[in-house]
């Protein structure tokens, strides 16, 4: 089973569930974990600013960018990465899982 943390949302708002998540950015040889918050409004998968510059490497130039808006409608900028994701269970263990877009 593939269990979630909660943790505390950066505006005061009721706490975050996540899930610990092992990533190969397979182009670019990029790999390590990421806890993804559960965002069943989400357009897509996306790892934010913080996570990016500690996996990518220097020099990273995106091959092209997705927009998408949040809260406020406010839109945000991402570079698109093919992705293989493993997700923990609760001991650790790698739990096998698929996600697929329509997009």
């Amino acid at each position: 089973m593939i269990s979630c943390q909660f943790a505390a949302h950066p505006r005061g708002y009721a706490d975050w569930p996540s899930i610990s998540v092992r990533i190969v950015l397979t182009r670019v040889g990029a790999f390590g974990s990421v806890n993804f918050v559960i965002d069943t409004g989400a357009d897509a998968p996306v790892i934010h600013e913080p996570d990016a510059l500690r996996l990518l490497p220097v020099g990273y130039a995106a091959e092209w960018e997705l927009a998408l808006r949040g809260i406020g409608n406010t839109e945000v900028r991402y570079a698109v990465e093919p992705a293989r994701l493993t997700f923990l269970d609760e001991s650790g263990r790698a739990t096998s899982a698929r996600w697929s877009s329509s997009a």
